[in-house]
């Protein structure tokens, strides 16, 4: 697989890089992996202004920031918001969602609270909806990379539950920056949302350690100097 005269194979995630081994030929150790950096001062805009939506006074948002291929698991998360409580107080932001689009709007129904969840369609604005929500779901169910929109959400000290697939749980530190859980399991997931919604004072510290982690683990300056160690290796 690849052109045999490749020195070096960057991949985004040590999922994919993982992955890739096992269809390369000969010296595997030509794939390595270089965490794409973020720079704080991208994240300084002032979360979005959700005052046309008309959501619920004091309801606790959850954000869902995608497109909306399957694999991205909104049938998932409307599943799992059919098995909440139904007295919760929450309104959910679907960006990437086309509110005409009759297939969103047979999930949303699926949901059991239609009312309370809101298809945004395509947003220039994105990171700024996430870091008005308080959490952000990513229920993906197969084939995640590093996904932009949780780092984003992370950047602005956002956390998220993601699913255990990809290189979501390298961007989420297990029960440090958030949650991770098993792909396409609503009920887990359900159970996330509700004990995040039940204990506020946790997700706040989840979301302060996710900004943190963004900033160290995740940053530009880090990227770039992997990225030149890299080509100063092949060049020496």
């Amino acid at each position: 697989m690849l052109h045999p005269r490749l020195n070096k194979i960057i991949c985004v995630a040590r999922a994919i890089e993982l992955d890739l081994q096992q269809h390369l030929w000969g010296d595997k150790s030509k794939a390595t992996t270089v965490y794409k950096g973020h720079d704080s001062s991208w994240y300084q805009s002032s979360p979005a202004d959700l005052g046309s939506l008309n959501l619920h006074s004091g309801s606790f948002k959850l954000s869902m920031v995608a497109n909306l291929r399957p694999r991205k698991g909104l049938d998932v998360f409307m599943d799992a918001l059919a098995l909440l409580p139904e007295n919760l107080n929450i309104d959910v932001l679907l960006v990437g969602a086309d509110p005409n689009s009759e297939k969103v709007v047979e999930m949303i129904a699926r949901s059991k609270m239609p009312e309370r969840v809101h298809a945004l369609g395509y947003r220039e604005d994105a990171p700024e909806v996430a870091a008005a929500s308080d959490l952000m779901i990513l229920p993906t169910t197969k084939r995640e990379g590093l996904c932009r929109a949780v780092l984003e959400a992370n950047s602005y000290g956002v956390p998220a539950v993601v699913s255990d697939t990809g290189g979501n749980a390298e961007l989420v530190e297990h029960e440090v920056t958030g949650v991770v859980i098993p792909p396409s399991n609503p009920q887990i997931l359900a159970d996330e949302i509700l004990r995040l919604y039940s204990d506020r004072e946790l997700c706040k510290k989840y979301g302060v350690n996710a900004l943190n982690r963004a900033r160290t683990v995740f940053n530009v300056e880090q990227g770039v100097t992997r990225t030149l160690g890299i080509y100063r290796e092949l060049l020496s």
